[in-house]
């Protein structure tokens, strides 16, 4: 038995979103699968192509989690869409917080003259992290673009947390590196 909450709501949603979208099982699994390429669509005319099959699912995750939960929703495709909306937007904020974590990572205070020489003290310092810390990051940044969600809500599932939780331990991971780069920059002073 499931005793995450969340997916609990999620996994009694699904059906009644089937039920929603028609009373017959073959009809339902249609409009189900048209309701999916319509987000995909979606995704792909306004957000980042390879991640648009990540962000349908995300989005009918959420719509399953919210019947699951008995909101009423009177038009399923609408509600859907402003979903959508949100998961593109959300989308859109964490790639900018991570290319500006990255970025920073990349071009810390005066860390190195020149290009080898900062890999060489990002490579020192990332090594300086304890062992799980350092697995935990390489582990997270592994996989980009499409598949990236899913790879890393198995990653949460796998380390027993949820996908927020596994962010936080990330972005704290990523700060403990960012420190460690900037006391080396101003040590090099």
């Amino acid at each position: 038995m499931n005793d995450d909450p969340a997916k609990r709501r999620e996994s009694e949603g699904y059906p009644i979103l089937l039920v929603r979208l028609d009373e017959d099982p073959q009809r339902a699994a249609t409009a189900l699968e048209a309701l999916r390429r319509g987000l995909v669509r979606y995704f792909e005319r306004h957000g980042n192509r390879a991640a648009a099959e990540d962000g349908a699912h995300e989005t009918l995750r959420r719509l399953a989690a919210r019947l699951g939960d008995g909101q009423e929703i009177a038009d399923l495709p609408r509600f859907a869409l402003g979903i959508a909306r949100n998961v593109l937007r959300e989308g859109w904020r964490r790639e900018s917080r991570e290319a500006r974590a990255l970025h920073e990572l990349s071009h810390s205070d005066r860390a190195a003259a020149s290009d080898e020489s900062a890999f060489a003290t990002y490579e020192d310092c990332l090594r300086g992290l304890a062992p799980a810390k350092r697995a935990l990051l390489e582990e997270y940044y592994r996989h980009a673009g499409a598949g990236k969600s899913a790879w890393r809500e198995a990653l949460a599932a796998a380390r027993g947390l949820t996908l927020n939780a596994l962010r936080i331990q990330v972005f704290r991971v990523r700060e403990e590196l960012r420190n460690r780069l900037k006391a080396r920059a101003r040590e090099g002073r």
